[in-house]
């Protein structure tokens, strides 16, 4: 991947795509409206080869941090 040539991608406004790029973003609480999705942008870095092509049009790259994170009840106490 070229590092220095980033890209930002702007969330499709089709509701089938939008549905999937949300999911796969999975952050809390982030559910723009299509009349906002023109202020939202996705990194070319959470894309497979660093770039969105035609057939690589889903972002499936997002690390897992905090807020994805589930805790777990310990019973045993």
């Amino acid at each position: 991947r070229d590092r220095g040539r980033l890209s930002f991608n702007v969330i499709p406004k089709g509701d089938k795509l939008r549905k999937l790029w949300l999911n796969k973003i999975s952050r809390k609480g982030f559910n723009p409206k299509t009349s906002q999705l023109s202020g939202y942008r996705v990194c070319s870095e959470h894309f497979e080869g660093g770039r969105k092509t035609c057939r690589i049009n889903v972002p499936t790259i997002f690390p897992l941090n905090k807020s994805h994170e589930h805790k777990t009840l310990n019973h045993d106490n």
